[in-house]
């Protein structure tokens, strides 16, 4: 996709400069006045995230990626965008945007929007996870998930609070931002059940949903829509989660390699354990997308961790499913090229 080309070919930091915006650094985003010359309560309300190489505006709802932001600040359009973009960051950019033109920015600013709101709510709930609202999650993640604390800050767990909650605090700290706030669904099928979550992220690091889970071993009951009971719910997601690439593939980020496990939770813990590069399928296969994805990171290689087949009067039948899956993987990734070892699962404890 031609905003993926855009997305990846340079630091949007590098246009903010070039423009000669005044923004100051908070973390990893660039905040201030908007560009376009509205005004806004604190001169806060424009913010760059430098890591995701994209902009939103919490007030007038300005958003995109490096391109969008000089036709903004300089009124330009796509093509001419494109030029200054290669006349002041370099001409090495050039092939990586392939000479295409996306017909509709629509659907990204929506993206965009969505993700500038979903980093304030991981940035509040990985707070709140070690104050006494998140004591619950602390705990569960601690004494029952096994993690130290000081590498649990490594991940990316956040306590989930209740949607009001959320929401009220995203107000306070966007005022201006009412009817986006109003318009985001942090909920998936299951209702507002679950205290324990973490993003899901794409390939650059931008937040496009959270995967949800309950602090109890047994689970929830869960009453849907539809009237439908539903017992021992464990796991729920964002319904707007876009899952295209693989889970954590924005560890893979600089690396030649890949681990490929399925637990999305067991990428998460080797990552804050010092691992690079550990990306999850979850439950599916591993997909021509997936790869697609690998590729566009510079991975020429994959090792295969997927989980052993769980002891019970299945586990033949199991242990079959086990080995077609990863059968499967290691074909999608010859015919694209990569270069694929596997980890026996019967060796793993």
């Amino acid at each position: 996709k031609a905003n993926e080309a855009i997305q990846g070919v340079g630091p949007i930091e590098g246009v903010v400069t070039g423009l000669g915006l005044e923004l100051e650094r908070e973390g990893r985003h660039l905040q201030g006045d908007c560009p376009t010359g509205h005004t806004s309560q604190g001169g806060r309300c424009f913010s760059v995230n430098t890591e995701g190489n994209f902009f939103h505006c919490f007030k007038c709802g300005a958003s995109g990626d490096a391109v969008d932001l000089i036709r903004l600040v300089q009124g330009l359009g796509f093509d001419e965008a494109v030029g200054w973009l290669v006349d002041n960051l370099g001409r090495d950019l050039l092939p990586g945007l392939n000479g295409e033109r996306p017909e509709d920015r629509s659907e990204l600013r929506d993206h965009y929007q969505r993700a500038a709101l979903y980093d304030l709510v991981f940035e509040y709930g990985k707070a709140l996870l070690y104050e006494e609202e998140g004591k619950d999650a602390l705990e569960c993640l601690v004494y029952e998930w096994g993690y130290q604390v000081e590498r649990l800050r490594q991940s990316d767990w956040i306590y989930f609070p209740p949607d009001q909650r959320i929401k009220d605090h995203l107000r306070k700290l966007q005022p201006e931002a009412g009817e986006q706030i109003v318009a985001l669904k942090l909920q998936g099928p299951y209702g507002d059940n679950f205290r324990m979550a973490y993003p899901w992220r794409d390939r650059w690091g931008t937040i496009t949903g959270f995967m949800k889970t309950v602090t109890s071993p047994k689970g929830a009951e869960v009453t849907t829509q539809d009237g439908k009971k539903h017992q021992a719910v464990r796991w729920d997601s964002t319904v707007d989660s876009d899952k295209h690439d693989l889970f954590n593939i924005q560890a893979s980020k600089g690396e030649k390699g890949v681990i490929v496990l399925e637990g999305h939770s067991d990428a998460i813990r080797l990552s804050a354990l010092g691992f690079k590069g550990v990306v999850a399928t979850g439950p599916g296969l591993l997909s021509e997308l997936h790869v697609a994805g690998l590729k566009a990171q510079g991975i020429e290689m994959a090792t295969l961790c997927f989980d052993p087949a769980a002891p019970n009067g299945n586990g033949e039948g199991r242990a079959g499913e086990k080995a077609e899956k990863a059968e499967k993987a290691v074909e999608v990734l010859r015919k694209n090229g990569l270069q694929q070892f596997v980890i026996d699962p019967a060796s793993l404890a």
